[in-house]
């Protein structure tokens, strides 16, 4: 019991010292999209805004080196503030098993992947975004999904090989 009190009095403090947070003195907010494509650039990664066919809202269709990905706002519309951004990208490969998917899943605890329709592996990673943020705190992002990228692409080549290496127990 006195760890819940404990807890839960350490989360009503960090949210009011969030709330009560001074506004920065940039006007980076990664709520809002623009922002959010303004960094993945300065990141160095390559891409457009882009309108969804069903006309709600818009995405960028980006490329980290060779590997192509989108990255859309999520619980907003065009030009609002959002509470998520979702970042995905879809490879058009055939020979990856539930089992091993599972497997990279108890690898990656950020960045999900699921087999699709089509039976083609997705990587996802969605984190929360705030107005409080830097755009420091906000290219980790960026830095984590390109790492899972990099981890997925690795996976996907030799799937097996990366998860007896990498998952403890792990059997074909």
């Amino acid at each position: 019991m006195r760890l819940r009190i404990v807890a839960g009095l350490v989360a009503l403090a960090f949210t009011t010292s969030l709330a009560a947070a001074p506004a920065r003195a940039d006007s980076f907010d990664a709520r809002r999209l623009p922002d959010l494509v303004a960094l993945a650039k300065d990141s160095g990664q390559k891409g457009e805004l882009k309108d969804h066919k069903s006309g709600k809202g818009q995405f960028f269709d980006g490329q980290d080196g060779e590997l192509f990905f989108s990255m859309e706002p999520v619980d907003c519309a065009k030009g609002q503030t959002c509470k998520f951004v979702f970042f995905s990208a879809n490879w058009d490969q055939h020979d990856i098993t539930a089992k091993q998917m599972n497997g990279w899943n108890r690898f990656a605890l950020s960045c999900a992947g699921y087999l699709d329709a089509d039976n083609s592996p997705t990587l996802w990673y969605a984190p929360m975004v705030t107005g409080h943020e830097s755009r420091a705190d906000v290219a980790l992002h960026f830095t984590r999904w390109h790492d899972c990228l990099g981890d997925f692409g690795d996976f996907l080549g030799d799937p097996n090989g990366f998860l007896k290496e990498n998952v403890d127990g792990y059997t074909p």
